[in-house]
């Protein structure tokens, strides 16, 4: 069975099983749910009463139509992806997929084409859960039994088909011809679906009378009401890594693969298709700036850089770029407000906290730039975020939430940061930071791990070796070293020179070289403190790193929310107790099950290498976005881990404004 095509629809994956089965693209739902409308039900088929086009509809309102039709997609692709779907019901699913694409990428409002798509899916929801659970031998004859409905549903496509092709003057003349049209086709489903009901010797009749149950509340009203979304704040996000999805076009970020060794420099971030297996140039870590809640970092998996506004530029169509962390600017931190619930996670703008612009998924200067698919940031304007300007994230990661219970469809534990103890390798005594004001060192040697003893490492930048902040895990302060004065840890600024350190292996432990003062981390008369370069061999400047929950020797240095370690290495899986026990939560995506080895598989070049390394012999190793780096026997090996292809992937362009 073959159907026409939308124009300038993007492919679905094709389906085996079904010879020459729709496709279409699955793009996101718009700004408003479908509000519910109410009218009475039918006691039978042949006194089926289907709502109106405006029940279907409320308002008439645009972006409420376009709600639906989103809405209305997600309930379709559920049946189109769902493996024990049979045959000709996917079919039917590819169809109205394309209808309602149809109707999202044309724009079409208080239009009687969009609410007639609207009344196919509606049908087609009904067919499918009453053919649930249908054996595969009964497949032929449904497939009979469907053969009015299947000519229906395809006349419908066919319209839109001719429909999208016509010139804008075209439109015009025809508008009243549509209309008659659209009447025609409405009657012919009806009738189609009616004597589906009544022919069918495939569905028995408890499950036709279930159906026609179905139908007359999806006339009425076509998605329960899902619980109030606080839209006028900004809400709280789970740390962890994910696709960052637009929900107009359906395309995710993702990052030029390019790390800069040596120079800082800007990198473009794009708008690509959302792909099976992503790789770790779409994967981002979203994370708390300074510990606080509504206020994130977005960095990227591949080369450690944040999402950030080029310029610190608050123009229309600024580029969104990909940049090396620094929190002071305020054009790299960011805010997440909710927009509506969605079927699976809810939607949300995505704003800078140190500009009035927003995230856009649209190029603001398309009609002069049609083939543009930079990341762009437009102003906030009091009539709220446009279509292009809504977003999801879809998690890469494994979350227990407690009011499920139950362990969500993905690969990896939620990536946070590893707390670990600073054990000096000559005392045994663990850093711990006390509370005294300067002058002097406030972080002490103590004999026994205290709540003050735990640190994690956040990945900065590379300027010929990575560097890392030293983050103390009681208070959102970074470890620093200032020239000529001892080691202090009372303010949190890890993009400071004098708050960034590169770590070298030695022998199962780490040297701690500060990045501005080349000064050593060092015991030092019960303190700690710093010693000079020359003073690398004395193990007073060696550091272990234990894990603070588990008390194991951690032999691999890295930022635990950017680096994915083999599962054997990782350590405990976090607590989320706790944040999902706090207020305005943001519900994020699952990822599909097809997914669900992605994230480790992107980091599987990295575990190979990290693997092989401690077979061989390496005792310690500092692993960095692209970069591992371990010791053995007086030697130190480094293996980059690049892309044979990234250089033909892009193609050069400037990141001025598309204004």
């Amino acid at each position: 069975m073959s159907s026409p095509s939308l124009q300038g629809i993007t492919s679905l994956s094709d389906v085996s099983s079904v010879p020459d089965s729709p496709k279409s693209s699955l793009s996101a739902p718009s700004l408003q749910a479908r509000t519910p409308s109410h009218s009475s039900t039918s006691s039978g088929p042949a006194e089926q009463r289907y709502a109106s086009f405006k029940e279907l509809v409320s308002g008439g309102e645009g972006s409420r139509t376009l709600g639906a039709a989103s809405t209305g997609l997600e309930a379709l692709r559920d049946i189109f992806e769902a493996t024990s779907t049979v045959p000709m019901v996917k079919y039917l699913a590819g169809v109205g997929i394309q209808l309602l694409q149809y109707v999202i990428d044309m724009q079409i409002a208080n239009d009687t084409y969009g609410n007639l798509a609207l009344r196919a899916k509606d049908v087609i929801v009904a067919v499918a859960q009453s053919c649930k659970g249908l054996q595969a031998s009964m497949a032929p004859q449904l497939e009979s039994d469907l053969r009015q409905l299947t000519d229906s549903m395809d006349a419908i496509l066919a319209f839109a088909v001719e429909r999208t092709s016509r010139g804008t003057l075209k439109k015009l003349w025809n508008k009243s011809e549509d209309v008659a049209s659209v009447k025609a086709l409405d009657v012919q489903l009806t009738h189609s679906f009616v004597l589906f009901l009544i022919q069918s010797n495939v569905v028995s009749r408890r499950q036709q009378d279930e159906m026609i149950k179905r139908l007359a509340d999806l006339s009425v009203s076509s998605a329960s009401p899902l619980p109030e979304l606080i839209t006028d704040c900004p809400l709280r996000v789970e740390e962890g890594v994910y696709l960052v999805q637009n929900a107009a076009s359906g395309k995710i970020l993702e990052i030029e693969d390019f790390k800069t060794y040596g120079a800082f420099e800007p990198v473009h971030v794009f708008l690509t298709d959302r792909p099976e297996r992503p790789s770790q140039t779409q994967l981002w870590s979203v994370r708390r700036n300074a510990f606080k809640d509504f206020e994130y970092n977005i960095v990227n998996l591949s080369t450690g850089y944040v999402l950030n506004i080029n310029g610190n530029s608050d123009r229309d169509g600024a580029k969104v770029i990909g940049y090396p962390w620094k929190p002071a600017d305020g054009n790299s931190k960011w805010a997440f407000w909710g927009t509506r619930k969605g079927t699976h996670g809810d939607y949300c703008t995505i704003r800078s906290t140190g500009l009035p612009t927003i995230l856009d998924g649209a190029c603001p200067n398309a009609k002069n730039k049609p083939n543009c698919i930079d990341s762009h940031a437009t102003r906030l304007t009091s009539a709220g975020p446009s279509f292009s300007q809504e977003w999801q994230l879809i998690s890469m990661s494994t979350s227990t939430r407690p009011d499920s219970g139950t362990e969500l469809p993905n690969a990896a534990s939620t990536p946070s940061r590893r707390r670990l103890l600073l054990q000096n390798v000559q005392t045994g005594f663990f850093a711990s930071r006390v509370d005294k004001p300067e002058p002097g060192s406030n972080v002490v040697l103590t004999s026994t791990a205290l709540p003050s003893s735990a640190w994690s490492f956040m990945y900065i930048n590379t300027i010929r070796r990575d560097r890392f902040a030293i983050l103390n895990c009681s208070q959102p302060f970074s470890l620093a070293q200032h020239a000529g004065k001892s080691i202090y840890v009372g303010l949190y600024r890890p993009e400071g020179p004098f708050h960034k350190w590169t770590a070298h292996a030695r022998d199962g432990a780490f040297i701690l070289r500060n990045a501005e003062t080349n000064m050593l981390l060092a015991a030092r008369s019960g303190a700690v403190d710093v010693l000079p370069r020359s003073a690398r061999d004395d193990p007073a400047c060696h550091w272990r790193l234990i894990d603070a929950q588990t008390n194991e020797h951690v032999r691999i240095l890295c930022d635990s929310t950017l680096t994915v370690v083999p599962s054997e290495l990782a350590g405990p899986a976090p607590d989320l107790s706790e944040h999902y026990a706090k207020p305005l939560v943001m519900r994020t995506v699952p990822a599909p099950l097809k997914m669900q080895n992605a994230l480790v598989d992107s980091f599987g070049r990295e575990h190979a290498t990290i693997r092989a390394m401690l077979e061989e012999g390496y005792s310690a190793i500092v692993c960095a976005p692209r970069t591992i780096a371990g010791w053995r026997n007086g030697e130190t090996k480094t293996v980059k881990i690049e892309d044979d292809d990234v250089e033909f992937k892009w193609v050069s362009a400037d990141i001025q404004p598309c204004s």
